[in-house]
């Protein structure tokens, strides 16, 4: 698949779509990953397939184009030296359901530039995800958590502390809606920091004028004297 125009997220009646994706047989895709700034890779999760993929990548993409992975199972370490550009290669891991899941996770490497994590965000976020960058890292940051999470609910039904049923129902009706009210809480904190800060500063502004109007008035005085 190669993307010839920026992707854009166009709202359904249930959720959103997306949109402006051109779809190319190998042959005639040559010239389209010749324009295309950045580059998604999505093929199977096998090492024979990624280095197939990435040699046909790296003999027609542009010489400044970035390379995106969205493996789930490759280090980015792993797959950058299959590419004759490591230092524009990255791993861009969209969480499941993608079209419903807004967060990406990029995992760089040592020698992928900034300006290349710069452009690979800007790419995602112009189509409403929202992209967070780690070192390289088996299980990124999401997958790392949630195996915590579903290894004590095991444990909790193993030691019988909770049915299945019961832990289930627990997640569906308080975890869930308490990590978003939680978010929907900080984010009210944070503007009304912005706020208050804002108002402090406005304050010790009108001070420090006040001040050094007197501290002028003060020397004028002293000259006189």
């Amino acid at each position: 698949m190669a993307i010839s125009t920026p992707i854009g997220y166009q709202e359904g009646p249930t959720y959103p779509k997306l949109t402006l994706i051109n779809y190319h047989h190998r042959d005639s895709a040559k010239d389209m990953l010749g324009k295309c700034p950045v580059i998604y890779e999505g093929v199977p999760e096998v090492m024979p397939a990624k280095e197939e993929a990435f040699a046909f990548i790296s003999a027609v993409a542009r010489h400044n184009a970035v390379v995106a992975s969205t493996t789930s199972t490759f280090l980015v370490t792993e797959l950058a030296r299959l590419t004759g550009s490591p230092e524009r290669f990255m791993n861009a891991h969209w969480l499941n359901p993608a079209h419903l899941m807004p967060l990406v996770e990029i995992s760089k490497e040592e020698e992928t530039s900034a300006e290349a994590v710069a452009q690979l965000v800007a790419s995602l976020e112009a189509i409403g995800k929202k992209p967070v960058v780690c070192n390289a890292s088996p299980g990124y940051i999401v997958p790392r958590i949630q195996a915590l999470a579903m290894n004590e609910a095991a444990r909790l039904v193993e030691e019988g502390v909770a049915s299945v049923e019961d832990k289930v129902n627990q997640v569906r009706t308080d975890l869930g809606k308490r990590i978003d009210q939680t978010n929907t809480k900080l984010d009210q904190v944070r503007t009304e920091l912005k706020e208050e800060i804002g108002g402090l500063r406005s304050e010790m502004n009108t001070r420090l004028s006040e001040q050094t109007d007197l501290l002028r008035q003060i020397a004028h005085n002293t000259k006189r004297n």
